[in-house]
């Protein structure tokens, strides 16, 4: 009680600690019973997102996410490349292409996963929060 910080929800997201790993996997795996639990922090998260999201004025950029995919995932969303895609998640991007490609190259390499650049281009401003976190975040 005595070390609580009162913080932004997106410090508390990112900083290096189980929430963030909870959380995601939480969604990722649709546990219900979990994101029950996380059911306050996550609409103080959205909340958060939301807030920043208004107050951007940016409405074209180019994202990436470098990660490790399941071979098996990837071949199955393979047919749908340009098309809208729909992820339980929240997806940390970077406007670097160079550090996604770098952070890609330091998944663990195993036979059934496959590295994995992802391109987002954004054209027109969207309702999802799309948001830098850079100045919130605990990292």
């Amino acid at each position: 009680r005595t070390s609580y910080q009162n913080k932004s929800p997106i410090y508390w997201y990112t900083r290096k600690a189980c929430l963030y790993r909870m959380l995601s996997k939480a969604l990722r795996l649709q546990h219900y019973e979990t994101l029950c639990h996380l059911r306050v922090f996550i609409r103080h998260l959205l909340q958060a997102f939301q807030a920043q999201h208004d107050k951007t004025k940016e409405v074209k950029m180019k994202l990436y996410r470098g990660f490790a995919m399941n071979k098996v995932e990837l071949n199955r969303i393979r047919g749908h490349e340009g098309r809208l895609m729909m992820i339980s998640n929240f997806l940390s991007t970077t406007t670097d292409q160079k550090l996604a490609v770098e952070l890609a190259n330091k998944s663990p390499y195993h036979k059934k996963r496959t590295r994995i650049l992802m391109v987002v281009d954004i054209q027109k401003y969207t309702d999802i929060p799309l948001i830098n976190i850079q100045t919130f975040s605990a990292s």
